[in-house]
């Protein structure tokens, strides 16, 4: 999300873009993609933005509202850059204190209430999403060389990180592997629907 319109990554070098302090990746990604970021803690942003001091950030719809940043940008990039995720943990030294078949209770009981929780988080982004088109928003969506583009530069972002060592290469190509797998899954489900309809 920007003050100006960034519907190509290399117009992303001409923005003052915010990165969160003390995210080495982040910071990493940004100068191999020619972004020289500026890095500010979470609570800092809107000031940054109501001051110019930056003026693109990247965030998902839904937090962009609960944080307020849409009221000082313009223009949304519908480009998928980055993935927010959080983690909910136990101490091994308290679950292990229950027993086995309690704690496979517990696993079924978890993964149930994250799936129900992702699909509404889903729901509540596309309403978002929805929202601040009506609020005014441009929604600037790349061409397909503008696309290929955005998908060339973060591949080749994401490998040189892999190579310095700021992502684990195993957990990358696990990623990667899974990634493949549910592509590779939904490009056959498409294709049997479409012969299914004939």
């Amino acid at each position: 999300m920007s003050k100006n319109p960034v519907p190509d990554v290399r117009l992303l070098a001409k923005q003052k873009v915010w990165i969160p302090t003390d995210d080495p990746a982040s910071e990493a990604a940004s100068e191999l993609i020619g972004v020289a970021p500026i890095p500010l803690s979470l609570g800092d942003v809107l000031a940054g933005l109501q001051t110019d001091l930056i003026n693109a950030v990247f965030a998902s719809p839904i937090a962009a509202i609960a944080l307020q940043w849409h009221t000082q940008v313009d223009y949304l990039t519908d480009v998928p850059l980055v993935y927010f995720y959080a983690t909910l943990t136990i101490k091994s030294k308290a679950f292990n204190r229950i027993s086995p078949a309690d704690q496979k209770i517990v696993r079924k009981i978890m993964e149930d209430a994250f799936k129900t929780i992702d699909k509404q988080n889903r729901k509540d982004n596309e309403a978002a999403f929805a929202a601040l088109k009506n609020q005014g928003i441009k929604v600037l969506n790349p061409s397909s060389k503008e696309m290929a583009d955005w998908n060339r530069k973060t591949l080749q972002t994401t490998k040189k990180l892999v190579e310095q060592g700021k992502v684990d290469k195993a957990l990358y190509q696990k990623v990667e592997s899974i990634l493949a797998k549910y592509r590779k899954d939904e490009s056959q489900k498409a294709t049997s629907s479409t012969t299914a309809a004939k």
